[in-house]
């Protein structure tokens, strides 16, 4: 570790409490730095190497903190490269399926599987509001006399179909994946 002498400036170290505190908030800070020097090659490098003590999903908890930048992307972007296709939904679906295990086919309110409501989940992004919001988005806009735009004529259709059906009281009408997909 370096150490202040009268040729630096002092000013940093009247900041940290005098050159003691100065070089124990030196020390501190390089525990989070990589033990390699510059790197004049390429070559691998952890840049979590000084949080190597505690498992992955903590380490990348701590990144905003310790490093001042986030460790993923925002949920935007992700649905943004579904939407392109550089992430694709069957692989969504595979990765639910492993981790919801037994409980995948099971079925959410009696309308979709639990598989297919958390890949809704991760295609749509939720909008949040309190009451308020959610009354005020009732009465003031057309949210409850439009589809979204993405939705096909055929989708369309067969949803009104299918809920005068329900509002009916056509007993076991069931939503299929394409339909719910369009919601």
């Amino acid at each position: 570790m370096a150490v202040l002498d009268a040729k630096h400036d002092t000013s940093l170290a009247t900041a940290y409490g005098g050159k003691e505190g100065l070089q124990k908030s030196v020390a501190a800070g390089a525990e989070y730095l990589p033990q390699q020097g510059p790197i004049t090659a390429f070559t691998f490098l952890n840049p979590l190497a000084g949080l190597e003590y505690t498992s992955f999903d903590e380490a990348l908890r701590k990144v905003p903190d310790v490093f001042g930048c986030e460790a993923y992307l925002p949920e935007n972007d992700y649905r943004q490269m579904l939407d392109e296709g550089r992430i694709v939904e069957e692989d969504l679906r595979d990765i639910l399926l492993g981790e919801l295990a037994g409980s995948a086919s099971e079925t959410v309110a009696g309308l979709i599987s639990r598989v297919d409501f958390r890949v809704s989940l991760l295609k749509n992004a939720l909008q949040y509001g309190d009451d308020s919001e959610l009354n005020w988005l009732l009465m003031e806009t057309d949210v409850l006399s439009r589809f979204r735009t993405d939705a096909s004529e055929g989708q369309r259709k067969k949803l009104v179909t299918e809920s005068r059906h329900w509002v009916a009281g056509v007993p076991e009408v069931q939503f299929s994946r394409e339909l719910r997909s369009a919601l």
